[in-house]
């Protein structure tokens, strides 16, 4: 099984598709216009060779097989597995925390908020809010750890052109509103301490947004996602509350 997938890996790799390597735009639409569109048509030729085939320099094909041939190489490099437990998993999974919204009653159907370390797909027909749901929860995932939240960061890829800077900054002071409130009540130095930082601002500087355009800009996005993640870690190391985060009625 393991050497199936390791097999599997290497083969995805091969297959890749040539728009979602880090390469100039120009240099991109001759590759693919000459048949160029995945990895193996690439690195069947030397640089002489794809140079005359694509039509592009000589340089050019050594930087282009330099950035395909290191990353096919990477994503496919073979690792140990590590040996976990259930409970391992179990830990694990508690300690991710949870995307809380401040609606009680879909916190509670989700079974704490909206998990995190995992893929949740929001479906519906158009016009129904998804796209004002993904903003909500841009916002939320920076709550403050102190209100229940994560204090997390955001990355907004958007593949509609749908995203509306004014509705999220109403989204944002509403929560931020909701927040104050619950701080007054609580008279808590951690909740006032908090909202000195969390602000309208803040909150803004926290969201990356990305617009895709197609499925090559979209591929190409995600596959320098862990670059992007790595360069911009998120601040401190928060621990997850447990228990349910204050709300109002």
């Amino acid at each position: 099984m393991y050497c199936w997938s390791v097999w599997e890996s290497f083969f995805g790799s091969m297959q890749r598709d040539v728009g979602s390597f880090p390469l100039a735009p120009a240099l991109r639409v001759k590759l693919i216009a000459t048949g160029f569109r995945t990895v193996d048509t690439i690195l069947e030729f030397n640089a002489g060779e794809l140079s005359r085939e694509a039509g592009i320099t000589n340089e050019e094909a050594v930087e282009v097989l330099q950035i395909v041939k290191g990353e096919a190489q990477s994503s496919s490099s073979c690792q140990i597995i590590q040996k976990r437990t259930a409970l391992d998993l179990l830990v694990q999974e508690q300690s991710q925390g949870f995307i809380i919204t401040f609606c009680s009653a879909l916190d509670e159907i989700l079974g704490g908020g909206v998990p995190v370390a995992k893929v949740t797909e929001i479906c519906g027909a158009p016009g129904v809010g998804k796209t004002q749901l993904c903003m909500q929860l841009a916002v939320d995932v920076q709550i403050p750890e102190c209100f229940g939240g994560v204090a997390g960061e955001t990355v907004f890829i958007d593949t509609e052109c749908s995203f509306q800077l004014e509705r999220l900054m109403d989204i944002a002071n509403a929560c931020l509103l909701h927040c104050n409130l619950i701080a007054q009540g609580q008279q808590d130095e951690d909740h006032v301490k908090a909202m000195q930082t969390f602000t309208l601002n803040e909150i803004l500087s926290r969201i990356y947004y990305f617009s895709c355009h197609d499925y090559v800009e979209l591929l190409a996005q995600i596959n320098l996602l862990p670059d992007f993640l790595a360069n911009h870690p998120k601040k401190g190391s928060p621990t997850p509350l447990h228990g349910p985060p204050p709300s109002l009625q």
